[in-house]
């Protein structure tokens, strides 16, 4: 299969008269990538010395040990063709003997150590080289992430209707118990990388919400296999029981014995964040309208770029501890890309009108298909939030909830207004005021990757422009990441 570069696919997705894409070839990075990996593995002379001299000292030593035994147990002898020869006698076997053999053996040990350690500082040095350069980018010869995630899902289109069917079966009238409405009392949907960290820790330093006693924040209910759903639908019962076991395990004593470090444990409430909520909105938005009906929900979303930027350094972490090489930015951008025009949720706009395309029935179906498709964990799709939200609020509305039971907090507003971000925030949940503690910057991932180069940040503003449009209408925001260049606020993922 021929691999199209970014730009070669985006000249066929955007008007001619926007901006020019930088088509050239992929082809020439493989090329450097291979001879990158190719130089890689030559011989460097430099490290080869420190090796070489410390075996020519052992091989004095073991010298020095044979001199002082040999010279006393040559003869000489008659050799079978009549001439003479200094042949070596083999000498009865001392305990001196035995200690000198001993410590030639320990040399050769130490001499296979050294040569190990020196050739694994060297692959080291090799898997870390691009970041060497004064974060100059360079291909890295890394392999695709993975999303196990999606694995279980069915791919068979036909299916889906019947699969994903959100009807809510054994609905009650009877209202919900006490403990349910504190567990959980809010579900924060989203996105990865885009400061879910920081609301958590912000609003776990309020005096009524309960952190876990493991600081495991994300219970991914909703998107694995503890969450039932069949051909018929979602059985509600059935699920909000299995749920509160997973508060109960997270946040033990919430529901049972008070806690003797807190006075009133029936005013404490619990918080679930799942980045995957938001990002599986063809399916999940059913799901949590069905089992949990009156949780306030929350999504927190960021510049997606910088949100990519985040996600590459988020990966790059994760490689650098299994000391593999990280995917170059270009791999995995096209690959990502090629996925979102093999499902059909980025089309010829040439031919299609974006307007149109949005929000209907045919893009719903792509943005099904391309969860479904075994991925690259979706460095851009992940950055669509209208598309997201989109979903959510329609879904509401079918269940009769309204938009204002959706909070949408932008991340770079977190990060330079936290106080007042965070007594929005509290306002939402009808919790009461509270001065935060720690109001610092939260951050989870270090900027020791290979920087997002400049031509491919042009290409993907360009790319996520009409998106960004669409949200700033569907929530009426202001020009919040197009107006001005993005600005990297790693502070906050």
């Amino acid at each position: 299969m021929v691999m199209l570069s970014m730009g070669e696919m985006m000249n066929v997705v955007y008007p001619r008269d926007s901006i020019q894409w930088n088509s050239a070839g992929s082809q020439d990075d493989n090329d450097n990538n291979e001879k990158w990996m190719q130089a890689e593995r030559q011989p460097v002379a430099t490290q080869d010395a420190p090796q070489q001299s410390m075996l020519k000292a052992t091989d004095y030593i073991a010298h020095q040990d044979n001199v002082t035994s040999d010279h006393t147990s040559s003869t000489t002898t008659k050799s079978a063709f009549g001439t003479n020869a200094m042949m070596m006698a083999r000498p009865r076997s001392t305990p001196l003997d035995n200690k000198k053999s001993g410590r030639l053996a320990q040399i050769e040990r130490f001499r296979n150590r050294t040569a190990s350690r020196i050739s694994a500082n060297r692959k080291r040095s090799t898997l870390l080289q691009h970041r060497e350069v004064e974060r100059v980018y360079k291909p890295t010869g890394g392999r695709l992430p993975k999303d196990d995630q999606n694995k279980n899902l069915n791919h068979d289109p036909r299916k889906w209707p019947s699969i994903d069917n959100g009807t809510c079966l054994g609905v009650s009238d009877e209202p919900p118990f006490e403990w349910q409405m504190r567990a959980p009392h809010a579900i924060l949907l989203g996105t990865m990388k885009g400061g879910t960290h920081a609301v958590m820790d912000y609003l776990w330093q309020h005096p009524m919400v309960v952190e876990s006693h493991k600081k495991k924040k994300e219970l991914h209910f909703f998107d694995f296999d503890t969450f039932q759903r069949n051909e018929s639908g979602i059985p509600q019962l059935q699920n909000q029981l299995a749920y509160a076991d997973k508060f109960a395990s997270n946040y033990p004593g919430l529901f049972t014995d008070p806690d003797k470090r807190i006075a009133n444990k029936k005013n404490m409430f619990a918080i679930d964040d799942s980045p995957r909520y938001l990002l599986w909105s063809d399916r999940t938005p059913e799901a949590i309208l069905c089992v949990t009906p009156w949780a306030k929900l929350m999504a927190i979303v960021r510049n997606p770029i910088d949100r990519a930027v985040s996600h590459f350094r988020f990966e790059d972490e994760a490689r650098q501890r299994n000391k593999k090489p990280m995917v170059d930015w270009q791999v995995w951008i096209f690959d990502d890309f090629r996925l979102l025009k093999q499902a059909g949720v980025v089309r010829d706009w040439n031919k299609v009108d974006f307007d149109m395309f949005a929000g209907s029935d045919a893009e719903m179906m792509a943005w099904k298909k391309y969860l479904r498709l075994p991925n690259s964990n979706m460095i851009l799709g992940r950055g669509l939030y209208a598309i997201q939200l989109e979903h959510y609020f329609a879904a509401m509305e079918r269940a009769g909830k309204p938009r204002s039971e959706l909070l949408v907090i932008q991340s770079e507003d977190l990060l330079t207004n936290t106080q007042v971000v965070y007594n929005h925030m509290l306002e939402f949940l009808e919790l009461s005021p509270h001065q935060l503690e720690d109001a610092q910057p939260k951050h989870t991932t270090t900027e020791h990757a290979a920087p997002l180069p400049d031509d491919l940040r042009r290409e993907l503003e360009a790319f996520y422009a009409p998106y960004n449009r669409r949200l700033y209408k569907l929530l009426q925001w202001d020009n919040v990441w197009d107006a001005a260049i993005a600005v990297d606020n790693e502070h906050i993922n």
